[in-house]
């Protein structure tokens, strides 16, 4: 869908102004890179560099009371930073408390998108504490203002992890959930066999790919 001459992963698509946009991780390119679909779900076109200066990593948007707000982590780091905006294609600033969450690594790197409920709002994050991406916690975010953030665990185990078998034996690093209709939800899960090697999203080789 997407071809550039530099790392991408992590696709985060949404839909905002009847668009649909994505924001792909490009920490090669030390960016957060906003795209747009002209026929979705082709033809990709980049719009403009949102942040730029670091080697950002699965970065995660979300709408909230009337602001953008975009979390990001870096490669190797057990910390998450938050930016807000008033109009997606503004100026970006970075939160008074960051890093909002430090030396966590079942807490830091995102795993999916954003789930706003109406009631609540929920962020995903992987739980790298021995190896990268073995299980996904959630998080309720109880306050997010320009100048407050704070956020809890919604329990103490993870919603996603390894079963011992199988197609996710080892672990599982993402979730990606749309509410169809109310009260009705559809979630992507990934998942995968076998250990990774050290480094950074580097697998033993190609036939261990899940």
């Amino acid at each position: 869908m997407l071809q550039e001459p530099f790392h991408l992963s992590f696709p985060y698509v949404f839909r905002w102004d009847s668009e649909y946009y994505m924001i792909p991780e490009t920490h090669d390119q030390r960016e957060v890179r906003l795209y747009r679909a002209r026929t979705f779900p082709h033809g990709w076109v980049f719009e403009r560099t949102l942040l730029a200066g670091a080697a950002f990593t699965d970065s995660s948007i979300v709408r909230h009371d009337g602001r953008w707000w975009l979390f990001t982590s870096f490669p190797g780091d057990a910390t998450c930073s938050v930016f807000h905006a008033d109009t997606l294609k503004g100026d970006w600033t970075p939160h008074p408390q960051n890093p909002i969450v430090r030396d966590a690594r079942a807490q830091a790197r995102s795993a999916g998108r954003i789930i706003d409920t109406g009631h609540r709002l929920l962020r995903f994050a992987q739980d790298c504490t021995d190896s990268y991406g073995m299980g996904v916690h959630a998080f309720e975010i109880i306050a997010l203002t320009p100048t407050q953030y704070a956020e809890r665990p919604v329990q103490s185990t993870p919603i996603l992890s390894g079963v011992g078998r199988g197609w996710n034996a080892r672990g599982m690093h993402h979730l990606d959930a749309h509410e169809l209709a109310a009260g009705q939800w559809v979630a992507c899960v990934d998942g995968f066999r076998k250990a990774w090697t050290l480094g950074y999203r580097r697998w033993p080789s190609s036939s261990n790919r899940p």
